[in-house]
């Protein structure tokens, strides 16, 4: 049968899937930078007959032709890493001071360069498109795919259904997690400035209160976005950086706050924006200051579609097993292929990669590491839902 097939072709080229991984993780580059890394990929897809092309700055996009043309799905990998310097020991670590693929897109690239190996060979089976989208920028705003998007991807293939995964730790290797609906957060970055004229502490008739000010703020937004919390809809505004540089009898002209908003609702979210920027004028003036207030617009929230989402649920257990599903909560965190998610019916799910005294890391940790047998299984089950979405 067909999903033994591809089961098989996936094992068989495991030994290529670690090499490809290897070989990514040990040659990291920052969003935006991802230069040798696409030339990298173009050349393994030419390896396998299939041609990738460069796309909006240092994407790569490629198509593989079905048998017939009447419905066109896309599979979506993210490329870059991060400016955190590894801390592990493993033989292919990387070689880019302060760079390290710590959030799993090394595997998630290799999956999909396999993925594209078992599809490319079995396309004369297929009732319709592939297009893989190895993306990229997707840990830094504006974000990749936005850019992509805004760069005609959907107008020069019509993509009906998007896929992505993610590694996570803490599901066991071989293990694929699913949430129908809502899954992942909006995210905005806040950056406000308090400016007024510093000087003396005890002479506060000569100076303004830029500490007081920002400290207040803070206070009373947090006050304000509980106010507007939505029942059983995790929402967050935290800050994580404060600066005030004065001194114990020194109150700075200048001082500032930077955070971050997480949401489900684009109303709860635009309310809170307004929240925001209204809090902090009326600090700003109560202690005779001025505000500079930019609240950077990041990803929407991620939405999987139902329907699709109980499909590849279905299709995934006749491929490994139902015992091989969980369930999947809510996520604060953010994945630029929400802007997928709004344009057509997309699916965004979870491969586990806990097994072998391996994958027990963080996400974005100097330690992130994974079990790479999840690569055995990975790169079959995409291959394996492209199929059945194409030849329902």
């Amino acid at each position: 049968m067909t999903k033994e097939i591809i089961l098989d072709l996936a094992k068989n080229y495991f030994e290529k899937t670690l090499e490809n991984r290897r070989h990514i993780h040990k040659n990291p580059e920052l969003s935006f930078q991802e230069f040798k890394t696409s030339e990298y990929i173009i050349s393994q897809l030419k390896e396998m007959g299939v041609v990738g092309e460069k796309y909006c700055c240092n994407s790569v996009v490629a198509l593989i032709r079905g048998k017939v043309h009447n419905k066109i799905i896309g599979l979506r990998a993210d490329i870059d890493a991060l400016p955190i310097q590894e801390k592990t020991d493993f033989s292919f670590k990387s070689i880019n001071n302060g760079v390290m693929h710590a959030c799993g897109h090394d595997a998630h690239t290799s999956s999909l360069l396999t993925t594209a190996r078992i599809i490319n060979d079995m396309r004369h089976e297929l009732m319709g498109d592939v297009v893989l989208i190895f993306q990229h920028a997707e840990e830094k705003l504006p974000g990749g795919a936005q850019e992509i998007l805004k760069a005609g991807l959907f107008e020069r293939y019509p993509i009906k259904i998007m896929i992505g995964q993610h590694v996570q730790p803490g599901i066991p290797t071989g293990v694929y997690g699913f949430k129908p609906g809502k899954y992942m957060a909006s995210t905005d970055e806040i950056y406000i400035n308090f400016l007024g004229k510093g000087g003396h502490a005890a002479i506060p008739s000569e100076r303004s209160d830029t500490v007081m000010a920002l400290a207040e703020f803070i206070i009373e937004a947090k006050n304000r976005f509980n106010e507007i919390q939505i029942k059983d809809i995790p929402a967050i505004l935290a800050f994580g950086k404060i600066e005030a540089n004065g001194a114990v009898n020194v109150v700075p002209e200048l001082s500032e706050v930077h955070g971050t908003l997480r949401c489900f609702s684009e109303n709860q979210r635009k309310r809170a924006k307004a929240i925001i920027a209204e809090t902090a004028e009326e600090c700003a003036k109560k202690y005779d200051c001025k505000v500079e207030t930019n609240i950077v617009n990041g990803y929407p929230y991620l939405h999987n579609n139902e329907k699709l989402t109980d499909s590849l649920i279905g299709f995934t257990k006749d491929l490994l097993g139902e015992d091989k599903i969980i369930p999947l909560d809510l996520r604060l965190t953010a994945e630029d292929f929400s802007y997928f998610s709004h344009r057509v019916p997309s699916v965004f799910y979870r491969m586990g990669i806990t097994g072998n005294g391996l994958g027990n890391n963080s996400l974005h940790s100097a330690e992130f590491d994974l079990d790479e047998e999840a690569l055995k299984t990975a790169p079959a089950v995409m291959a394996w839902l492209a199929y059945c979405l194409l030849n329902d």
